[in-house]
């Protein structure tokens, strides 16, 4: 992985480095930043250029300060940097503040709005990677901007891998918000996001097989149910939340009545394994889209839902090998939505086949 070098002013941009740093290690990359030997502006610069020339990729965020200007020089620390990383030819990806986003007044350094001008100007005429807003919208445009990075530096190497950890942080930015649609008045109504993480209330589940007869359709059992699991019937009570239940065995299935939150468990699932760079790579695989087109196999459906959806270089082999080892978890959602009895068979062989 690349060892990426994150330069900004500090005192106006602390939340926005931080999400930039965390957002480069669950990408598997290496951050270097000021906060690893100094959170201030003032920061020794021979360290910082060192830094930079060691670096693999260059980032530099602009908002509205200038920053210090060390004795002797100029420049700032923060332009300083940026002119070593542009003399060495390193690749630089440059994110400024957009303009009319609303910021605090209190870190705007207006004495120095020439010289923030000046630098915007370097910034963008050749290094402008995108236009942020604050340090969500800065985080999601800096996780597209190293992967595309990275998928070029790939396509030069023998041996191309996928990058795992730019897949974790796509499904994040991907499924991380709930999308609602608020009514507030003739021509007002607006969406409103809000994150998954704090409105997702876990809930009770009971272990174990159900208790009653699984039908079946053309002489075929319509759901995995009595193969997949085993063991003792259905608890009387609750075990405790399902996210604690979620991963105890290999292979689990979920049920639940329509609205009971099947999905949105699932989905929480897969935002808490991609939080964990070590855990298993979480793969959801939307059961009836699936259905609706039968000419594909499950595993080409997953290659092509990846690739897609996340802007991955994934084939047959490197999920075969991901699920070989063992590290993957693979999540199907919406059996109960494949209506058709012959889909609905031909799906469920395909499951317990890949099972």
């Amino acid at each position: 992985m690349a060892k990426v070098y994150v330069s900004s002013t500090f005192q106006d941009l602390v939340e926005c480095r931080g999400r930039v740093r965390t957002t480069l290690r669950q990408m598997g990359h290496t951050d270097v930043a000021m906060e690893y030997y100094v959170a201030e502006d003032a920061r020794p610069l021979e360290r910082c250029l060192r830094d930079v020339a060691d670096c693999d990729l260059y980032i530099c965020v602009l908002a509205l300060r200038y920053g210090h200007v060390p004795q002797g020089h100029d420049h700032s620390v923060t332009e300083l940097e940026f002119r070593r990383a542009r003399e060495l030819g390193k690749p630089i990806l440059a994110f400024v503040l957009k303009d009319g986003a609303s910021w605090d007044t209190g870190q705007i350094e207006f004495a120095a709005h020439s010289r923030i001008q000046r630098f915007r100007g370097e910034l963008t005429e050749g290094f402008l990677a995108g236009e942020f807003t604050d340090a969500g919208d800065l985080g999601a445009k800096v996780a597209t901007a190293v992967h595309a990075w990275g998928r070029e530096q790939d396509s030069t190497r023998p041996g191309h891998m996928v990058n795992w950890g730019s897949y974790r942080v796509s499904v994040t930015d991907r499924h991380r918000l709930v999308r609602l649609q608020v009514i507030m008045g003739a021509r007002q109504d607006r969406p409103v996001e809000i994150p998954l993480a704090d409105v997702f209330v876990p809930q009770p589940c009971r272990s174990g097989r159900p208790d009653y007869d699984v039908p079946e359709e053309n002489g075929v059992r319509a759901d995995p149910v009595a193969e997949a699991v085993a063991g003792p019937l259905l608890a009387h009570r609750s075990d405790g939340p399902a996210t604690g239940m979620i991963g105890r065995e290999s292979r689990q299935v979920v049920l639940g009545g329509p609205g009971s939150g099947k999905s949105t468990l699932l989905l929480s699932t897969m935002l808490r394994l991609c939080e964990a760079p070590d855990s298993p790579v979480p793969i959801m695989v939307e059961l009836r889209q699936y259905a609706l087109d039968p000419s594909r196999s499950l595993l080409d459906y997953m290659v092509d839902s990846v690739n897609r959806d996340h802007l991955m270089d994934l084939d047959s082999a490197g999920l075969r090998d991901l699920l070989a080892n063992g590290a993957s978890t693979v999540l199907f959602d919406g059996l109960d939505e494949v209506l058709g009895p012959n889909d609905r068979a031909k799906v469920t062989g395909e499951l317990r086949a890949f099972a």
